[in-house]
């Protein structure tokens, strides 16, 4: 049961993250730069994607779903 547990919970905070990144892309205009305070890396939004360096994408990669990976951030 204690995996299945995990499973919903992760699931839950995956789509939780997506939301609030949905909303911090919402909130950004073209060009505009947010940063990840606690991990120090730079987010630039440039048409519909956030731009990041490897690094970062990777750390995202972490926190939300392959869709909404691809979906919303790109490499540079």
């Amino acid at each position: 049961m204690w995996d299945f547990y995990n499973i919903i919970m992760k699931t839950y905070m995956l789509k939780a993250n997506e939301l609030w990144l949905t909303q911090v892309h919402a909130n950004l205009n073209e060009g505009g730069v947010w940063i990840w305070k606690d991990e120090l890396m730079l987010f630039k939004r440039e048409g519909e994607k956030l731009l990041c360096d490897s690094n970062a994408y990777n750390k995202v990669s972490e926190i939300v779903g392959k869709e909404f990976l691809i979906k919303t951030f790109k490499k540079y």
